[in-house]
């Protein structure tokens, strides 16, 4: 793999990072990992489900 795929990569990933902590803090939930605790299946749907429509509207605008 080139430098700049991996590169790419890593920088697409930090970006959904951002992004699913961004969601969670929106809709209150807690992604803390440092105290053990999990997260629930309930709420990892809601913050990947709100992910996705995040990044389908930010598509949307972009190609109007």
């Amino acid at each position: 793999m080139c430098s700049d795929d991996r590169k790419d990569k890593r920088i697409k990933s930090e970006m959904l990072e951002r992004l699913k902590l961004e969601t969670a803090k929106e809709l209150n939930v807690n992604l803390d990992k440092s105290r053990g605790e999990r997260i629930n299946a309930r709420d990892a749907g809601r913050v990947g489900g709100n992910m996705v429509r995040k990044m389908i509207r930010d598509y949307e605008r972009m190609h109007e």
